[in-house]
């Protein structure tokens, strides 16, 4: 007994010596930041130098659910449809050239891809799996 009500006057006093060294009335140095996170209307012609809309032409093998992300690179356009999941090419008008696919469980394929990217140096086409 008398072991357990020296820890719990240690532990007392060590409490007390903490609470009175957080307030200590000095100022820490970090300046505290204001940020508007309101949502506001940002005009199209300040977000893009230029812009081209190109419709993408569909096929019986290709049928958009919806679509996460679009990055053009060498006159293709690599759609990647989330619901899905794939990664399709469409050409510079819009044509569907092909899906990229690699599923398996071999090396460099995978079984479900959630996302992409493109190499522009390697001109690599990388997709990403959640695993």
């Amino acid at each position: 007994m008398k072991a357990s009500t020296k820890n719990f006057t240690l532990a007392a006093v060590l409490a007390a010596v903490l609470m009175c060294a957080c307030t200590s009335g000095q100022k820490s140095g970090v300046t505290a930041l204001s940020v508007d996170l309101s949502p506001s209307e940002i005009p199209f012609g300040e977000l893009f130098s230029e812009m081209e809309l190109v419709p993408l032409k569909t096929t019986d093998s290709c049928l958009l659910m919806g679509v996460d992300k679009v990055v053009a690179f060498e006159n293709r356009l690599y759609v990647f449809d989330g619901q899905r999941p794939a990664l399709y090419e469409f050409d510079e008008e819009g044509r569907f050239v092909r899906q990229i696919s690699r599923k398996g469980n071999g090396p460099g394929e995978y079984q479900l891809i959630c996302d992409f990217m493109i190499d522009k140096d390697r001109r690599n086409i990388m997709p990403y799996n959640s695993y």
